[in-house]
């Protein structure tokens, strides 16, 4: 329970947001995962992205920085609320804390800033939207994620490749290669693009992708794991179950199970 605990909470908030859970079973899923929207609350959404003024390097995995964001953002917002961590769809981290002063809110900007900084050579933009009902989270939701896709601008060929990722996820062809080819650029200055403006690289924003729609079939389908893997555009079950497991910490199967449970 306490090794899954992030990857519960992620989906929860995915159901809840997609339309998939009742306010009955997320208020259920809530005491079950212990954790408590605060009244009234507000909705965090954060971009973070490398530094590269102080960091080149181009081949770390980006899979593993999101717990490390969340580990520092709470940090960060200790000593003025709790915080509940989860990653959008889109891959930005989203919070849902107390409703704070401006003087709160100047003091994190600088800590947070200098953390991110000091600790992950990464930069963060964010907005943030007030709510005063719990179960009107998703529309309040939805509104923050409308201003910050609006302040988040990427260029004309981010917007295209994420396009194309989100159309043929599950095209086991799909590579950043063949992407760069259809757009007429290199694949070298496509991969620097790509992961300056989103804050991943190109591998590891179409992983997540894959996994999350993996996810969706896992617990909404009874579908065999090679079908699972053949759906979401991997070549073999094997090369799909190591991605999961490195993703999730835990296999597919072993997901399966604790959602029956």
């Amino acid at each position: 329970m306490e090794r899954n605990h992030a990857a519960m909470v992620d989906d929860l908030f995915d159901g809840w947001l997609r339309g998939r859970l009742e306010d009955a079973e997320v208020e259920k899923q809530m005491g079950y995962l212990k954790i408590s929207i605060p009244i009234p609350y507000c909705v965090v959404v954060m971009h973070i992205y490398k530094n590269y003024e102080r960091d080149n390097v181009e081949n770390k995995d980006e899979m593993l920085i999101y717990p490390k964001y969340c580990d520092i953002v709470r940090e960060c917002f200790a000593p003025y609320t709790e915080v509940i961590c989860f990653q959008t769809e889109e891959g930005a981290l989203a919070l849902i804390i107390n409703a704070l002063s401006k003087e709160q809110w100047d003091k994190l900007e600088q800590e947070l800033a200098l953390s991110m900084n000091t600790c992950l050579c990464a930069k963060t933009e964010y907005v943030w939207e007030q709510g005063e009902n719990i179960f009107d989270f998703p529309a309040v939701f939805s509104r923050a994620m409308q201003i910050y896709k609006d302040k988040v601008k990427y260029s004309d060929i981010v917007c295209r490749t994420i396009e194309i990722i989100n159309k043929q996820w599950g095209d086991s062809n799909l590579s950043l290669l063949s992407v760069a080819d259809f757009l007429y650029v290199s694949a070298p200055y496509l991969s620097k693009l790509f992961r300056r403006e989103t804050g991943e690289n190109f591998a590891a924003y179409l992983a997540r992708k894959r996994i999350a729609e993996a996810k969706a079939l896992l617990k909404n389908t009874n579908m065999k794991m090679y079908e699972i893997a053949q759906k979401t555009g991997y070549t073999s079950q094997h090369y799909f179950s190591n991605a999961f497991k490195k993703h999730m910490e835990m296999s597919p199967v072993d997901y399966r199970k604790n959602l029956q449970k």
